[in-house]
């Protein structure tokens, strides 16, 4: 069998087992902190989502706790909401991984915000927090009693993947850095991430000849 015929045979069997590695469960292990730097983390809550192929999942979540919400408040004007998180399937476990944004697009959306789980295959190779609020205003007084997280799920169903899972903390490092003020890389999106960007060219032209060849011999 060529390379090429032994490529097709892994994608079609990859394929086939994509709703058995996505049909579980999965724990997210959930710590953050406030403040211009992230330098202690402290638990926030655990999160159980049964079945992952729900893709779109809003846990029942414990109220905040009053210094905690007091931390935001306090730093609402130029601080940053830092989060850790880790994620439990089975007996395997992922990360930690770190992201972050700014509090006070936390704060404006009420505390509403998106977890994205990436996985590939049955691993989780990064998560990522987005703000349903895309600006900030003057703060104002609000009554908040608790994060109202939705879980999403992105999915990679290839054998053959690109190092995703470098390339997402790499983003999240650098969010993070940019907004601790710390030294900033001037140099061009591509000159930075090329040794990310070109796996993924390879990647989706190795895909779409798999495509065409399988399509030419049905």
């Amino acid at each position: 069998m060529t390379n090429l015929g032994y490529l097709l045979l892994s994608l079609v069997v990859v394929k086939a087992d994509f709703d058995q590695n996505y049909d579980t469960s999965v724990v997210i292990v959930l710590n953050h902190s406030f403040g211009k730097t992230a330098d202690v983390f402290s638990p926030r809550e655990n999160i159980t989502v049964k079945n992952v192929k729900g893709n779109h999942f809003v846990p029942t979540q414990k109220p905040i706790r009053e210094e905690e919400l007091k931390q935001i408040k306090d730093n609402y004007e130029d601080g940053t909401y830092y989060l850790e998180a880790r994620a439990i399937v089975g007996d395997k476990e992922f990360g930690p991984f770190r992201t972050s944004l700014p509090i006070c697009l936390l704060y404006d959306s009420n505390l509403s915000h998106k977890l994205k789980v990436h996985w590939s295959l049955s691993s989780v190779v990064g998560i990522t927090i987005h703000a349903e609020e895309c600006i900030c205003s003057e703060f104002q007084e609000r009554t908040l009693a608790h994060f109202k997280t939705k879980i999403e799920h992105t999915f990679s169903d290839s054998s053959i993947q690109p190092d995703t899972s470098s390339f997402i903390q790499r983003m999240e490092q650098e969010k993070i850095a940019k907004q601790q003020g710390e030294g900033k890389d001037n140099r061009g999106f591509f000159a930075k991430y090329w040794m990310y960007i070109i796996p993924v060219v390879v990647f989706f032209m190795i895909s779409g000849a798999g495509q065409e060849a399988q399509a030419s011999s049905s």
